[in-house]
């Protein structure tokens, strides 16, 4: 037989492999029979009757006969795989012998991982500024591993339990968009605690059928016992829910694990570096977190300015017994702050009446301006706290860097010392100012009485 005659062999049998991965033991076996019949034919149609004259021709004929014939039985073994199925979807009978891996030993295997990967992920990355969006990325690599999903969308209660918002920033500028809870599938998924699969009728209580082409593959709510702590929502999934519901289920069941833990870390977290009564951070959690601000902004070249507001009044409530009283009004001004500093700024509570405030890319009359403001807004709020008569105002200072890079305890103390004097002469005081540029608003406008 001719060389050319072998090299037409060749691609014969890897298309013979190839078909038999895809059909299987006995449809492969069959197929390779069938491309051995078709490589005889092109041999007789080329090299003539003469080929068989030839005793070596015809034991190579034969031999690529049967190399074809079991090359596609064997390939078979492999795996079954039907047109335009995913190969996530794969299952194996494990009861037979010298299975392959199945959906539910790959999950099982997955789920392990992800598990042993939240450890290290979480003390990583919890001291992140926006945990809540690395722990969006780490449910969508969990989702992904396990059920090959993409498209994940999860969302966390907000607030007073009305609203859910995405764990990462929505919007052309980053915002975060939230969305009213019981409003569409996701909101009914939350409020009934009942998983969505897409084109499946009620399944046992674990799955509700919803119209809609627009509607995900996947979405199930996330709880810790009957509190409800979020909704996850998946547009795409290799391996459908309803075709593994055990699998979907325990994916479920662990998820509200995760999330469950890293709530309480959260927490922890919080206790440790948020002040209980006014929300604020803490003066150590203040110092490591203003000191990384300034060195960024000092590093782009920007000023900043730190703001001290103390609280004068509250040590006659605490002597009349009236810690409530004092607590609630505390709670009020930092709530106050919270809504009206931008979210690079700093703030802390540094001892029992002050609160200072580190406010990045401001010059003096920037600084002047937007202190002033934020001034009115706590002033405004303190008044409507009833403190039975009790004389409560707010003094202020204010110290500013301008093209200077002074450190971080400089300007505390510099703040301090405006504060001390914004006490004794009754207006907002800035460190360094003369009295011609100092800001000479009243007393009832800035730090007076209520």
């Amino acid at each position: 037989m001719s060389l050319s005659m072998l090299l037409l062999w060749f691609p014969i049998v890897l298309a013979v492999g190839v078909a038999g991965r895809v059909l299987g033991w006995g449809r492969g076996f069959a197929f390779g029979f069938l491309c051995a019949c078709f490589w005889v034919a092109l041999v007789f149609a080329i090299a003539g009757i003469e080929v068989f004259s030839d005793y070596w021709s015809v034991v190579a004929v034969i031999a690529g006969v049967a190399a074809l014939t079991l090359v596609g039985g064997w390939s078979g073994q492999g795996g079954h795989l039907l047109p335009g199925e995913s190969l996530g979807r794969l299952s194996v009978d494990l009861a037979k012998p010298g299975g392959g891996v199945s959906v539910e030993q790959g999950f099982l295997s997955s789920m392990g991982k992800a598990l042993g990967r939240f450890d290290d992920w979480s003390e990583a990355t919890m001291r992140s500024r926006d945990p809540w969006a690395d722990f969006g990325e780490y449910l969508r690599s969990v989702l992904s591993n396990t059920m090959g999903a993409t498209y994940v969308h999860p969302f966390r209660v907000v607030g007073d339990g009305t609203h859910l918002e995405p764990l990462h920033g929505a919007g052309p500028l980053g915002t975060k968009t939230r969305i009213p809870v019981g409003e569409g599938l996701i909101g009914r998924v939350l409020a009934s605690d009942v998983s969505y699969v897409a084109g499946v009728e009620g399944c046992v209580g674990h799955t509700v059928s919803s119209a809609g082409s627009a509607a995900p593959a996947w979405c199930f709510a996330v709880t810790r016992g009957r509190e409800r702590l979020g909704v996850i929502s998946v547009d795409s999934l290799d391996v459908s829910p309803s075709e593994h519901p055990e699998s979907a289920l325990a994916l479920e069941r662990l998820v509200g694990m995760i999330w469950s833990v890293f709530v309480d870390q959260l927490e922890s977290r919080s206790a440790s570096v948020t002040d209980a009564t006014s929300k604020l951070a803490t003066r150590d959690a203040f110092m490591r977190d203003a000191n990384i601000a300034l060195r960024e902004s000092y590093a782009l070249g920007e000023p900043v300015a730190i703001a001290v507001l103390a609280t004068q009044g509250l040590r006659g409530l605490t002597d009349a017994g009236r810690w409530e009283v004092a607590d609630d009004m505390l709670h009020t001004i930092g709530g106050v702050m919270r809504q009206k500093v931008r979210l690079d700024d700093c703030l802390g509570r540094i001892d029992e009446s002050r609160v200072v405030w580190l406010l990045r890319r401001v010059d003096v009359d920037l600084a002047k301006l937007v202190v002033g403001q934020l001034l009115s807004h706590v002033n405004e709020a303190i008044r409507s706290c009833p403190v039975g008569g009790e004389p409560i105002s707010i003094d202020c200072g204010v110290a500013c860097s301008g093209a200077e890079e002074i450190p971080l305890r400089s300007l505390l103390v510099q703040s301090l010392e405006a504060t001390r004097r914004s006490r004794e002469e009754n207006r907002l005081v800035f460190f360094g100012d003369d009295d011609a540029r100092a800001t000479t608003a009243s007393s009832e406008e800035v730090g007076g009485g209520v």
